[in-house]
């Protein structure tokens, strides 16, 4: 158990919940983020890394803009168009990471991504 006067409340870098138990939270091989029982339990640990990962380079989590209802359609077209706008050579790779990233920030999952792209 948890000596309450040295317990720090941790935020999980996933869904930004406070952990608080810090002896049950996961804690990335890679970084010093933790992720709470929830989405340790949700998600399979290599997608856990990733998505930390993509948070950790570019800020945010999952379900950030999850309130403004956009569609998957709507979240990938978008993102094309503003990395078009960039006006730019931007590699496929490039292109799907900062999409897959969107996705994460409104709510979806790399299956969502995948389903849509496997769908057009």
């Amino acid at each position: 158990m948890c000596d309450p006067e040295n317990f720090q409340k941790t935020t999980c870098t996933i869904c930004h919940t406070k952990i608080m138990n810090n002896e049950v939270a996961y804690r990335s091989s890679v970084s010093k983020a933790s992720v709470c029982q929830r989405c340790d339990f949700k998600y399979p640990r290599w997608e856990l890394e990733l998505m930390i990962g993509l948070f950790l380079a570019y800020g945010g989590y999952f379900g950030k803009y999850r309130s403004l209802y956009k569609s998957v359609e709507e979240v990938c077209l978008e993102s094309v168009d503003h990395l078009e706008k960039l006006g730019k050579e931007v590699r496929f790779e490039e292109i799907d990471i900062k999409i897959l990233h969107t996705m994460l920030l409104h709510g979806y999952t790399q299956k969502d991504y995948i389903a849509y792209l496997d769908s057009n």
